[in-house]
């Protein structure tokens, strides 16, 4: 009784709060991805809890609704998704895996997924069913043994949610060791005792030595069968980046050539921002900070003071309105400019659209004088494959064929980098284990670059 005069206080405050602070957010044309769950359950679901006229509608058109990386979904997602489903779920499809569950954090709730699994009977039984997609084609049999060794004994439901057993054990998706040409593999689990990276390091070139050495009768498969392993077959992953330079000392001064995937965002290089914002505004040009990003940068030759005077020109509405309407000659140019490329965008790929950007700004030539000055006052020559960002941009958005830029870009089938003459056999690699593919297809945000497929 003393205590409830106080709650009632605080949830008045902390509703009074939500309000202002919400408030404040559609003031600046802004919302946090909670917020659009919110909204997105209010117009799909009544307080009752029963679906709105407007969820009965959608659900019409959904042949199916299906859900990836269930696991990582919350309580408010999965209402969503049985608001657009039929009524009794039977179109509802969830991909998931409960050993890959890393976003609670965020108040992803796996339990969600783990309820249906216990309640939903076996694959081809009347009701809900399960199936699990247990066989793994990427790994030789060796390699799927050893991981099974590992956590059959240590992944329960106390400890990882969920029991490592039938369904969740991996096994050989191509069966038979034949179909596998031959080659079993092999998993070897090392204990290094080292508080430093160093001492992994040296452990890690020592056995690269020995794994090398012709005698010692090591093979990989290769597209063929079994073959001798090269230094490119190597990959040593890290939790974080900070060791590279330790790893890739050590590996030099054992001789073995090695190659440090830093895999630097490209989209916060200087050169790349600019670009980034025009991609945007292509998409949706009422984004009055990315508009005027554009018009500051190279491609726009506009000053702060331009953009005053053109904002005075018309208080109200949006900056694209603004430019739109405005008189100024070299205003009238750029909104021209902006209206080409829109037009541009609904037609041409990604890709080709950026080189169409390039070519006509001299982006490309910009990027290259900031990368020659940046080397040039360091007092080092460019690297070897050192190229600008916006080259690299587009050699991840394309295939490979010559660009407008005048290099030749992207990957050849098959081929991870790109080989250069000369160059010797391709090392092994250092890679930060949350790297990803960048820029493939959707990698850039602003709804331009389109997925093509499912």
């Amino acid at each position: 009784r003393t205590a409830a005069p106080l709650v009632r206080a605080l949830v008045r405050a902390e509703r009074e709060f939500n309000q202002r602070f919400y408030r404040a957010k559609l003031e600046e044309k802004m919302l946090e991805f909670s917020d659009v769950e919110q909204l997105a359950l209010q117009l799909l679901q009544n307080e009752d809890g029963t679906p709105t006229p407007l969820a009965a509608q959608l659900s019409e058109e959904f042949y199916q609704v299906m859900v990836d990386e269930y696991q990582d979904t919350n309580a408010l997602q999965d209402t969503l998704y049985h608001c657009l489903a039929k009524p009794d779920g039977s179109n509802l499809f969830f991909v998931g895996d409960l050993k890959q569950s890393i976003y609670r954090f965020r108040q992803a709730d796996p339990t969600i997924f783990q309820q249906k699994l216990d309640r939903f009977v076996e694959y081809g039984q009347p009701g809900p069913q399960k199936l699990f997609l247990d066989a793994n084609f990427r790994s030789a049999p060796g390699v799927i043994g050893g991981v099974n060794a590992i956590f059959t004994p240590l992944m329960s439901r106390k400890l990882g949610g969920v029991d490592y057993g039938p369904g969740e054990r991996l096994v050989p998706g191509l069966g038979e060791l034949e179909n596998y040409g031959g080659y079993a593999g092999d998993c070897e689990f090392r204990l290094v005792q080292s508080e430093r990276p160093a001492g992994d390091a040296e452990y890690i070139a020592r056995r690269i030595r020995q794994l090398m050495d012709p005698t010692g009768g090591f093979t990989v498969r290769g597209e063929t069968g079994p073959r001798p392993p090269r230094y490119e077959d190597f990959c040593i992953l890290l939790r974080s980046r900070g060791a590279f330079g330790d790893y890739a000392a050590r590996l030099e001064s054992e001789g073995i050539p090695v190659y440090v995937d830093r895999a630097e965002n490209l989209l916060d290089a200087p050169e790349i921002r600019p670009v980034a914002s025009l991609l945007r505004v292509l998409d949706n040009p009422a984004q009055d900070v990315h508009l005027a990003a554009v018009m500051l940068s190279g491609m726009g030759g506009f000053t702060p003071d331009d953009l005053v005077a053109l904002r005075l020109g018309r208080k109200n509405g949006s900056f694209y309105g603004a430019v739109m309407a405005s008189e100024d000659e070299k205003v009238k140019a750029f909104g021209q400019w902006l209206r080409t490329l829109r037009q541009l965008s609904q037609t041409m790929p990604v890709d080709r659209l950026m080189e169409e950007i390039f070519a006509r700004t001299g982006m490309v030539w910009l990027s290259w004088r900031r990368v020659r000055s940046h080397w040039r006052h360091a007092g080092r020559q460019r690297p070897a494959g050192k190229s600008a960002p916006v080259c690299r941009l587009c050699g991840r958005l394309r295939r490979p064929r010559p660009c407008r830029c005048g290099a030749r870009h992207g990957r050849g089938p098959g081929r991870r980098g790109r080989a250069r003459p000369g160059a010797g056999p391709e090392p092994p690699r250092l890679r930060d284990h949350h790297d990803g593919a960048p820029l493939q297809r959707a990698g850039i945000p602003g709804g331009v670059c389109r997925r093509s497929g499912p």
